[in-house]
């Protein structure tokens, strides 16, 4: 078990998250986790996810990024408010095509053991407060033990919609907004959260004055390098003497317009700013991986979404920020092999690292074909050698057949047992069945040990096909949160579920996770009883404007 960990570890090890470890707040710097030592990382911002710039919200951008320009962050800037009749809107109008983006993204991030900043990308965050707590006790839950994440909970507050002078966000407005969005964070996740600061993200000193309560919060810099010098450095320089930790989550070189009035591209005032920020410590993510007629894009119009650009590709301002991205630290990206087993998914039982002797693999009669592992005996066991590319809550079950009395089935990960299964006569060797789903477990995101164990009385135990890995988010810590008291779990049993629905709910619809739709039916107020299959599904509630809720909901 030993020499297996030590080899998965391995593969791994020298990404910047596991080098690092999450990233936390020390004193007026970020630092790792894992060696308290202070981290800087560089990257790329993606465009707001509408526009067309939802076109580069993909893995393979993600790979190539890392490994054509050496990124060690990415920014995610999810578009809020945004509202299209045609083409994609924004997370108010359409928050579930918004997250599949974003996970898309983040997944990827994870896989290639970058950092990825979880943007709310909207202006006017005090304006959408409950919708932010909304999304962040979602995501928060749904990431909840991965070091790779970084929560970004209000992009750049403006001179709009706040209490200032001619509306302007204030401090005050802010740390209002912040005291109600972090404590949904909290509730699942410790990772870093960067707060905006008043004033387009530039007066971090106001931050640094009269700073938040909590641990691990850093704030917001932003800065143009046609529009912002040695003024705004001087702030950022005060703010950081006051003790505060910041972070460059979004800077061009262009004009703060992002260069649509200006073509110029400022590179003389980009690298006295990239010069201080290395020497402060300060990380960075540069705006944007976009194919926009604008100077701070990174691409030329036509720029393929997937990466694999020649130079013709990439604008003047982008060759410079990759240029520079290449000069940094260069950490040695494996990528994860294609046939690495992933959770969550499927592990087939024949891709085992190595077994015990005896144990056989044999062609399956089973839905799917392959093989299975049979000839099990007691004290049989297989190992396996599996990333889980997403921390968080987990379920399991097993694709078994037996034609004796049967035995036992245990699973280990990382040494520690996660579920066992007693298996009785299934009618035949490949009659095949699949178990209960076990209780709920969790995983830590990055590469990790599964081991199978068979035990029992018989000289022949049970056939293994395939194991299933789910992930689970449980509607009961996401229902205070979502959409006022719109729905509400009461309680659940084997084969149902019992909600409470309030009066404005129109439609209920229950989907399986490949999106068919299982059943459908008009809403009334008050105790709905819902038959519930086993694993995982999703429970959409529409209300009588068309809006909706969709939460994932567990049958066993």
């Amino acid at each position: 078990m030993i020499c297996l960990l030590f080899s998965a570890s391995s593969l791994f090890s020298a990404s910047p998250v596991d080098t690092h470890g999450a990233l936390k707040v020390s004193g007026n710097q970020i630092v790792g986790s894992k060696d308290n030592q202070p981290v800087q990382v560089a990257g790329m911002s993606l465009y707001w996810s509408v526009w067309g710039g939802e076109r580069y919200y993909n893995a393979d951008l993600v790979n190539w990024l890392v490994d054509d320009w050496n990124i060690t962050l990415i920014r995610c800037a999810m578009a809020v408010e945004p509202r299209s009749t045609n083409g994609q809107q924004g997370y108010l109008a359409d928050p579930e095509g918004q997250k599949s983006l974003l996970k898309k993204v983040i997944d990827a991030a994870i896989a290639r053991g970058i950092y990825v900043i979880v943007d709310w990308h909207d202006h006017n965050a005090n304006a959408n407060v409950n919708q932010a707590k909304t999304f962040f006790a979602e995501m928060a839950q749904t990431y909840s033990s991965t070091p790779n994440i970084i929560w970004e909970i209000w992009n750049e507050p403006d001179n709009t919609g706040g209490s200032g002078d001619k509306g302007a966000d204030t401090w005050n407005d802010i740390k209002s907004y912040a005291n109600q969005v972090i404590p949904v964070i909290r509730e699942h996740s410790s990772n870093l959260i960067i707060v905006g600061t008043p004033f387009w993200a530039q007066n971090v000193d106001e931050a640094a004055d009269d700073p938040l309560s909590g641990t691990n919060i850093a704030y917001t810099l932003h800065f143009y390098a046609g529009s912002h010098g040695e003024k705004l450095r001087a702030k950022a320089d005060a703010a950081l003497g006051k003790g505060a930790a910041l972070f460059i989550t979004e800077f061009g070189l262009s004009i703060a317009d992002g260069g649509n009035t200006d073509k110029t591209v400022y590179t003389n005032e980009g690298k006295a700013w990239l010069d201080w920020a290395d020497q402060k410590g300060i990380s960075w993510a540069n705006w944007s991986i976009m194919d926009k007629d604008e100077s701070s894009a990174a691409l030329v119009p036509g720029a393929l979404a997937a990466g694999n650009w020649n130079s013709g590709n990439i604008s003047q301002s982008g060759q410079w920020i990759r240029e520079r991205l290449k000069s940094r630290k260069v950490y040695d990206f494996d990528p994860i092999p294609e046939d690495t087993l992933k959770l969550p998914g499927r592990v087939e039982a024949e891709k085992f690292s190595s077994k015990s002797e005896g144990l056989q693999t044999e062609t399956t009669s089973d839905a799917g074909g392959g093989e299975n592992l049979g000839y099990t005996t007691p004290g049989s066991w297989a190992e396996y050698e599996i990333f889980v590319s997403r921390g968080g809550t987990y379920t399991a079950s097993l694709r078994v057949a037996t034609e004796s009395e049967g035995g036992t089935v245990t699973l280990k990960i990382n040494g520690a047992s996660v579920g066992s299964w007693n298996v009785g006569n299934t009618g035949g060797w490949q009659e095949w069945t699949t178990t209960s789903v076990s209780s709920e477990f969790s995983l830590q995101s990055g590469p990790a040990a599964l081991r199978v164990e068979w035990s029992g009385s018989g000289s022949s135990l049970v056939n293994l096909n395939w194991i299933e890995f789910q992930a689970v988010t449980s509607v009961v810590n996401h229902a205070g949160s979502l959409a006022g008291n719109r729905i509400r779990l009461l309680g659940k049993q084997p084969g149902s579920i019992v909600v409470e629905l309030s009066a404005d709910a129109e439609k209920v619809s229950l989907f399986s996770l490949s999106g068919s739709l299982l059943k459908s039916f008009k809403a009334r107020p008050g105790k709905v009883k819902l038959p519930l299959g086993k694993g995982v599904h999703l429970l959409r509630i529409e209300n009588r404007s068309g809006e909706y809720i969709s939460v994932p909901v567990i049958g066993y």
